[in-house]
């Protein structure tokens, strides 16, 4: 109890919060109140590398946990800083045998996932509809936003 698993993918943290952080694992989803000091899991046991933290409030989350790398990968979200979480997959057929949500990347009022196959999904932040964009560019790997 509170450490975090091992094998950390990324570290989040809120603009307001910045004592706030936000870790997926290799086992799990972990979260700090006091800048790292100690952690708590706040997802059952998982295996994820992404996960989105709504810059209006630090509580809201999305997450997309698999059982394993890139197998049965779904999208999640929590209102309450991961103490629960609801599935989050309207528009989606998951969980994904073979596949997982490798990064978010926000962009204006839309989130989109790099899943660990290529595929590249939006949904409209708050209406939360996912479809997929761009399936004849190939793998996808990143998106990176202009800020402009």
């Amino acid at each position: 109890r509170g450490y975090i698993h091992p094998d950390v993918h990324s570290i989040e943290l809120h603009g307001s919060s910045p004592e706030r952080l936000y870790a997926p694992t290799g086992g799990g989803f972990y979260t700090s109140l006091d800048a790292g000091e100690t952690w708590q899991e706040r997802h059952p046991p998982c295996y994820c590398r992404a996960v989105w933290v709504d810059p209006a409030d630090p509580e809201h989350l999305v997450l997309g946990p698999a059982r394993s790398v890139s197998s049965y990968g779904r999208i999640v979200e929590s209102i309450d800083g991961g103490r629960s979480w609801r599935d989050h997959e309207q528009g989606l057929d998951t969980p994904w045998p073979g596949i997982m949500v490798e990064r978010f990347t926000q962009v204006e009022d839309s989130l989109y996932a790099v899943l660990s196959d290529g595929q590249l999904m939006v949904a409209t932040i708050g209406r939360w509809y996912w479809r997929q964009i761009l399936s004849d560019a190939g793998r996808v790997r990143a998106l990176a936003a202009d800020s402009k």
